[in-house]
This record gives C-alpha cells, structure tokens and sequence, in this order.
C-alpha cells in the first residue's frame, strides 16, 4: 500500500481541511503532509470542467449573481451593512484557479476523501474524469458509522482526535469501473446544465433551481419569525447537505416575488424577520 504521508489528501471544505490538518498534527507531528482542499460550493452553481479562465468567469458570475440578489431592496426593510468586530479583513478564500488546480506532482499519491456529502461527491467525479492517467485512492468515509447529530457523514463531520482513530484502515485504491461510474456522472451532471444538485441514495443527482422554495415556504408562518430561524429548520430537515447562503438566496427570490413579507435588516439572517404573504 502507499506511504499516505507522501500522498496528496484531496478534501472539499474549510471544516475537512482544518479536522485533516489537526489529525496529522496530532498523529504525524513530524512530517510534512500535504492537503489540497477546494472551498467552493459544488452543490449550487454552474458546473463546469474548472480549467480555463472562461470556466471560472462563469462560477464568478453566478455567485455574483447571488450576492446582488440578496443585497435586493426589499420593501418595508432596510440594508445596513453590519461590521463585526472580530472579522479577519487579510483573510482571503484561496483564488478558483488554486482550487480547482489538477497537475499535481506525479511523485505523489492522490487521496480523494468523501463520503455522503453532495460536494465531496461532486469533487470525487470531476478528478475520476479529469485525472484519468493517475492512480487514485480513496477514504470512503460512509464506511464509518455517522457521527450523532449529523445526517452525512463527511470528513467535516468527523472529530480529528476522536473519530478518524484506524481511519487508513479503509483506504483503498479506486477500482476501474468505479472510475468509469463516476466520470459518467461527472459528465451527466454537466450535460445538465443546472445549478442545483442533490445526493440521493449515495448518487448526485441535478434538481430545478426551486428545488428549496416549497421547504422555505413551509418553515415560515403566519407570524413573523427570524429569517435565520427559518433558514436552519429548512436545512435540518434536508437529506442532502445545502449551504445557508443558498437558503439565502432562495427566501430572497421568494421575497421579489411576493411569497413572503419581511422585516428589519436584511443585511444579515439574524437581522430580519420574514412571513408568509397572504
């Protein structure tokens, strides 16, 4: 089997990176093992090979995109923007061409850990499509039990000093049909050309953009509530894992078209309050 302190660990997330960066320290203090991570939601958005400039352009925009909708001026609120105290203003999201990089050192072993979350999935298929002349290896993490509380179990689920114990027990080498079976989706998932995806019965799977709206809408009552509120009752009770800001977003489409009122501040969830209109 390969030396996984000379491989290079593939992860999707800040929370998979940092758990990953804190096991090594803990149990490989003394060497230098690498992880390449990408941070962009890969549930929501245009998806494409991620490799050329035009590529990029298009994720840019949409995510733009969202960011204007959710600045939207909506009626009876008002747009203050918010300046917390402790906010990190030299922290910055690693550019799209570093995250989406695939020449990596043809000396090292590739390590793709995932499990069943959309992203982790998504990032699976694209370097099964896209890496095709390397060997590649896995941690699939759905051979571990869930973490409690959680209703996927991903590397970000996982706590690094208690839960990733034998963890390279279960690491194996990707099989060829296995490859060839997740290049397909990758190349479905693209042939789709919609920017919301779903994992459904261990598979990503395309779904219309209003594929949230009915939950957002059932989560919201007669009486005002906080926006955030709403927000996390509707992604708790999903099967697949969605990010807040595309909850976000969706109360907002859902807002410009007069589904539901709102008030306060909506420069923040915590902010304002939204209700059905009726």
């Amino acid at each position: 089997m390969i030396d996984v302190k000379n491989a290079i660990h593939l992860v999707y997330g800040y929370s998979a990176l940092g758990g990953l960066r804190a096991y090594f320290n803990e149990y490989y203090p003394n060497d230098k093992i690498e992880i390449h991570a990408i941070h962009t939601d890969l549930s929501v958005g245009p998806l494409n090979d991620f490799i050329t400039p035009a590529h990029f352009d298009e994720i840019r925009a949409y995510h733009n995109l969202v960011d204007s909708v959710c600045k939207t001026q909506i009626e009876g609120c008002d747009y203050i923007e918010i300046i917390y105290d402790d906010y990190d203003d030299d922290f910055q999201f690693p550019n799209l061409e570093t995250q989406f990089k695939i020449d990596f050192p043809k000396d090292k072993p590739l390590i793709i850990w995932h499990g069943s979350s959309t992203g982790e999935r998504i990032m699976l298929y694209r370097y099964c499509e896209l890496l095709k002349g390397r060997d590649l290896y896995e941690i699939n993490l759905d051979k571990r039990p869930l973490t409690p509380g959680y209703n996927s179990n991903s590397l970000a689920t996982k706590n690094p000093l208690k839960d990733l114990d034998g963890i390279f027990d279960i690491l194996n080498s990707i099989n060829p049909e296995a490859r060839n079976e997740y290049a397909q989706n990758w190349a479905q998932l693209k042939r789709d050309q919609k920017t919301t995806r779903i994992l459904q019965n261990k598979k990503v799977y395309s779904v219309e953009d209003d594929f949230y709206d009915k939950a957002i809408l059932a989560n919201c009552t007669n009486d005002y509530q906080i926006a955030a509120r709403v927000i996390g009752e509707t992604m708790g009770q999903q099967k697949s894992d969605i990010g807040d800001y595309h909850l976000m977003y969706r109360l907002f489409i859902l807002l410009n078209k007069n589904k539901i009122k709102a008030r306060g501040n909506t420069a923040s969830m915590q902010y304002f309050e939204v209700k059905r209109n009726e």
